[in-house]
């Protein structure tokens, strides 16, 4: 009975076959085990990988002129999206502050509104005085005891020029709640500049907001 000749002496006669293409004559009658097989591919194609097409797939160059049209693309996309949303933003607070004023206080109103805004982005802060903040106070709901519903704990504090207002009732102590809800308060008008700055930028996002006037309200 005839021995089996070693693996390696049948992996090299078989890669023998496949490179002389001599295995086709007698494909039919051999039983291939893709095993005998594993690493041929790397030694008949040295420096490539995958399949059918082979060689290995060609990478993209990120400073090519498709990837950076693509890119350029998704950024303005992205720059017009902020801009609407900006533009729904404003619009929305603007109509709250004016609602149910007359015509003259409506244009006391904006004419203070845009005077705030504009000295805001100049200075590159939120300029809030004590004085254009009005803060009220109400009964909290919900469980917590008596001491809930008997003490106006509750705390909520508006921005007059903007007509931005904020409620607070996390805690029992309505000190406490003043303050926090003037912290969010300070957010939320620090959001609403960013806003404003998005659209006095023109879609320019690297240079400095031009001046709001009284004509950008007819745009909205």
């Amino acid at each position: 009975m005839n021995q089996p000749r070693p693996q390696k002496r049948m992996k090299l006669r078989k890669l023998q076959e496949v490179k002389t293409g001599s295995f086709l004559t007698h494909t039919k009658k051999m039983t291939l085990n893709p095993e005998d097989y594993y690493g041929i591919e790397d030694e008949l194609f040295p420096g490539k990988t995958g399949g059918g097409s082979g060689g290995k797939k060609k990478e993209r160059s990120p400073t090519s002129k498709t990837s950076q049209a693509a890119r350029n693309r998704h950024k303005e996309e992205a720059m017009r999206n902020r801009h609407e949303e900006s533009i729904n933003a404003v619009a929305g607070v603007v109509e709250n502050l004016v609602r149910g004023k007359s015509p003259q206080e409506t244009e006391q109103c904006l004419g203070d509104y845009i005077a705030w805004v504009n000295l805001c982005l100049q200075t590159g802060e939120v300029d809030i005085d004590e004085s254009d903040l009005k803060v009220e106070t109400f009964r909290s709901g919900g469980a917590g005891g008596q001491n809930v519903n008997k003490v106006s704990s509750g705390a909520r504090v508006r921005h007059h020029i903007t007509g931005i207002f904020v409620e607070s009732s996390q805690e029992r102590d309505q000190p406490k709640n003043i303050e926090e809800a003037k912290d969010i308060l300070n957010e939320k008008l620090r959001d609403h500049l960013g806003n404003w700055r998005t659209i006095l930028q023109d879609g320019d996002p690297g240079k400095a907001p031009r001046e709001l006037t009284r004509e950008d309200f007819e745009k909205k």
